[in-house]
């Protein structure tokens, strides 16, 4: 094959790759129609998406958005023949200022598709100043703000199941980093809908069936906020994790093994914060599979 044919063939395969993922496009929804609830949070910028410099996928991304008050979730569902029936809604981290959405959304979104399990990516409403964790963050209607897209994820997720081949008993939630504290907070408040709701996705349960927190931000998480029944939670953590200590996460799962809540909890000795599927390589790369294991053993993942 000469040189010519060569780039010839180069080019339709590019061509067709490309097709393939622009046919595969997953659906995104709105989580609100109109307004969001609670519109606290109010930004003086247009919303932003940044592609980061580091730790960037096969395709070249790591994305973030910035400045978002207008949430939506997007809906990753794997082969028909492979899916479980389970169902993960995903909250990506960044400190609720940014939504770090391919490195700790879309990518881990693929690997659970790999394993039969429906993702559902969530870009959640962001803070408007600079660093909520270190600043002043006295106004609880943001982070309310922030609580009830996340609860209303878990809501479309369920109201949907049948449409998206999900079993509704199967709906877990998934956070990293200030996403994990989401999560966390997800879990804490869910409810069981409210039956005399006009919004038909309001009467639907928003209680996770079970937690995957991923070196999850849990500094304001008290013990008296954790209740009994909590749902079953699968923590992950680096001891080196300066930003999100890992004795925070250490101190939830021995509150949970008290309560006698299924959980299981793996500290890696390197991986510092921020490791997401462990775009730098070592040992933390293997938490998905331990995720998967857990998810067997517990019956989420089985058809």
């Amino acid at each position: 094959m000469n040189k010519l044919n060569i780039q010839i063939l180069t080019v339709i395969c590019l061509t067709f790759f490309q097709f393939n993922i622009y046919a595969q496009t997953p659906e995104t929804l709105p989580l609100w129609p109109g307004t969001p609830p609670i519109n606290t949070i109010q930004h003086e910028k247009a919303e932003e998406l940044e592609n980061r410099d580091t730790d960037r996928n096969e395709l070249g991304f790591n994305r973030a958005y910035w400045h978002v008050s207008q949430p939506n979730m997007t809906v990753y569902l794997p082969d028909k023949d492979k899916a479980t029936g389970a169902a993960i809604v995903i909250y990506p981290g960044g400190g609720y200022v940014k939504v770090t959405i391919d490195k700790e959304g879309y990518d881990v979104a693929k690997v659970l598709n790999s394993h039969g399990i429906a993702a559902i990516v969530v870009k959640y409403r962001t803070w408007p100043v600079h660093d909520p964790m270190k600043g002043d963050n006295t106004d609880k209607t943001k982070l309310d703000a922030i609580f009830a897209d996340g609860l209303r994820a878990v809501q479309i997720t369920r109201y949907h199941a049948k449409k998206w081949n999900i079993d509704p008993e199967k709906i877990g939630v998934m956070g990293f980093s200030a996403g994990g504290n989401l999560a966390c907070n997800v879990s804490i408040l869910g409810n069981a809908g409210d039956p005399a709701a006009a919004d038909p996705v309001a009467r639907v349960s928003s209680k996770p069936d079970y937690a995957v927190l991923v070196y999850p931000w849990l500094i304001n998480i008290t013990d008296n906020m954790i209740p009994n029944p909590f749902p079953p939670t699968f923590l992950i953590q680096a001891a080196d994790d300066k930003t999100t200590p890992a004795l925070k996460s250490t101190h939830l799962y021995r509150l949970l093994l008290e309560q006698n809540t299924p959980a299981e909890m793996h500290v890696y000795l390197k991986g510092g914060h921020g490791f997401g599927l462990g775009v730098k390589g070592g040992p933390v790369t293997s938490w998905p599979t331990r995720l998967i294991d857990w998810m067997d053993v517990m019956g989420i993942s089985q058809k």
